[in-house]
């Protein structure tokens, strides 16, 4: 876990507390991508958000994918709601947001904060774990919805629960207010993913909104000129670039509303 500008190191804003990001990068649970990480939390912290991200565990580690992903992101949440006045960071507001693999992390850690079964074998309290709301950037929901086929490294990761192989499976009423965002015509995780979360939290009556843009590309991350830098000049795209602004402002109504 890497902490980015937390303003405990900073005396001058002991009094004040800032909303946290807890951010899952994406990478097909083989690696982190570097532009999930820095250039996000760089482009929160403009926002006025201070950044945690959570590197969690891939298929090439000594233990399977799941549940070690999913309880990583979930220490995290309790550790910085037990010690949110040593970081300077509202314990009410804490967000997870995850993209791409990381969106898949982060919708499976509300699933299974929600689910009675992983309570009881996991000792999970969502009271001391459960985000604010939830950022899901072009996620991976649904194993059945992928354009390539999984190693079957990736495939002996993934555990048979149905939640773990389908987040949308986990949601329920009392899922976190969720901002899904996906290109169209994503060539690696279909839309179909995204689409088919935002159903299940409209089903459920969970507080959420969704853009799915025009485009045919994956793993956009900011969408800004620095993303283009390291040979992903198709990534780079104004339209797309659009959905941390609209994210950002959906959090401000969302975290005010509570």
């Amino acid at each position: 876990m890497d902490f980015f500008g937390l303003s405990s190191i900073n005396p001058e804003n002991q009094n004040v507390e800032f909303p946290l990001i807890v951010l899952s990068p994406g990478g097909y649970f083989t690696h982190y991508s570097l532009k999930e990480i820095e250039p996000l939390a760089l482009a929160y912290m403009n926002q006025g958000y201070e950044v945690a991200v959570v590197y969690y565990q891939l298929v090439d580690g000594e233990h399977p994918v799941y549940p070690a992903a999913a309880l990583s992101v979930i220490k995290t949440l309790q550790y910085f709601k037990e010690n949110a006045a040593l970081y300077s960071v509202s314990a009410n507001q804490i967000v997870t947001a995850g993209f791409s693999a990381g969106g898949h992390v982060a919708s499976a850690v509300n699933a299974m904060l929600l689910d009675e079964g992983m309570q009881q074998i996991f000792a999970l309290d969502p009271a001391n774990a459960l985000p604010a709301a939830t950022i899901l950037g072009y996620p991976f929901i649904d194993i059945e919805q992928l354009s390539f086929e999984l190693t079957p490294e990736q495939q002996k990761a993934i555990p048979s629960e149905v939640l773990f192989h389908n987040t949308a499976a986990g949601v329920t009423k009392q899922t976190p207010p969720t901002f899904v965002f996906h290109a169209v015509g994503d060539p690696v995780v279909p839309v179909s993913n995204g689409i088919s979360y935002f159903n299940a939290l409209q089903a459920n009556g969970v507080v959420s909104e969704a853009h799915f843009f025009n485009g045919k590309v994956h793993g956009f991350a900011t969408a800004k000129p620095r993303i283009g830098e390291a040979g992903n000049a198709q990534l780079v795209d104004q339209h797309l670039a659009h959905w941390l602004r609209l994210s950002t402002e959906w959090l401000s109504q969302v975290l005010a509303a509570d």
